[in-house]
């Protein structure tokens, strides 16, 4: 039985996060329902092994979760992001282009920007909303339909750029922790696991977006999206991306602590956009960025919390036992066990 609740409880965490529920309630359900069948004492456990997996995360990486959201937002608000993306787009699409070279083009680009952005340690998940504005602006101009636009913002951060070589994203610097490795092990295969994300994920969205067009669909603007004002000022495109070199010469030559790369970024950034910025508060601007990474924070944490409730009964190490004896690969196990996870 205490297997069952274990898989029922990451059921109900997935059903109820689907469901758009707090995923703070979705968790401590989920920790119920694993509590229960596993006969565990509620509350106690609750405040040990809940309260213990949701320390792990914000103990490891609330500063960089802190100001890779301070980064994104000097990124948005500075105009960086919009640059760095139009200076991209305006180089490589053509009036009268084809709506499949379109469909390329726009989800390279966007890719492309998530590689510079995510690998220069701007937070995967703040990725998306930093880029909803630009990716909006992409969309139009190519006449996507919108509805496309998380699919590829997720394509663009939360696949390869979080394992890649050299990622300062929260994954890679996770297992640097938990196996004492570099930033750029395994760089070979890496890279190659990495370019085949890439074309498989141009190559579907493509698919997937001529289908649609095919159907009558096209972009459709709604009242509340954000809309970057073409001509407002913005830092040039060398400039914008000056900040993200840095980091990642920091974090992957010089071999500086992930912390202290993005809080030099993060200063670098306000010096350099200083004048895109100035019409603004900074300190109305640092304190939205750091109150908006509070919520990304705790979410890991809700999840983490969840986990260490699991990992922590006698069900989740036989499971953990039987898969482990299995006479293949332990890569291949990792893979399957990620994979349905």
């Amino acid at each position: 039985m205490g297997v069952v609740g274990c898989i029922l409880g990451f059921l109900v965490v997935i059903y109820l996060c689907y469901k758009d529920w707090s995923v703070y309630i979705a968790s401590i359900v989920g920790a119920a329902v694993v509590i229960a069948f596993n006969v565990l004492p509620f509350m106690d456990t609750l405040l040990d092994s809940y309260v213990n997996g949701m320390f792990v995360p914000i103990k490891s990486f609330f500063f960089l979760l802190l100001f890779g959201s301070i980064q994104s937002k000097i990124y948005s608000e500075s105009g960086a992001a919009f640059s760095i993306a139009d200076t991209i787009m305006s180089k490589l699409l053509r009036p009268g282009a084809s709506n499949t070279k379109k469909n390329v083009i726009a989800v390279a680009v966007i890719v492309a920007i998530g590689v510079i952005l995510c690998m220069g340690g701007i937070n995967a998940s703040v990725f998306i909303v930093l880029m909803y504005p630009v990716a909006l602006t992409i969309f139009e101009y190519c006449d996507i339909p919108k509805r496309f636009i998380l699919g590829v913002l997720a394509a663009a951060s939360y696949t390869f750029t979080l394992t890649m070589p050299g990622s300062p994203q929260v994954t890679n610097v996770a297992a640097m922790s938990a196996l004492g490795t570099s930033a750029g092990v395994a760089a070979v295969p890496g890279l190659i696991g990495a370019a085949v994300e890439i074309v498989v994920i141009i190559v579907l969205l493509n698919i997937f977006i001529n289908k649609a067009r095919a159907r009558g669909e096209h972009f459709e603007l709604h009242p509340l999206d954000p809309h970057y004002d073409e001509n407002s000022p913005r830092p040039k495109f060398i400039v914008s991306i000056l900040p993200l070199i840095v980091l990642f010469i920091l974090f992957n030559v010089v071999g500086v602590d992930i912390n202290i790369c993005i809080i030099i970024s993060v200063v670098i950034s306000i010096a350099l956009f200083w004048k895109q910025l100035k019409g603004n508060s900074i300190r109305e601007l640092l304190s939205t960025g750091a109150a908006e990474s509070i919520h990304m924070s705790m979410t890991v944490a809700a999840i983490c919390g969840f986990a260490g409730v699991v990992t922590n009964t006698e069900a989740f190490t036989s499971m953990l036992n039987a898969i482990v004896s299995i006479d293949v690969s332990p890569m291949l196990i990792c893979a399957i066990v990620v994979a349905v996870m």
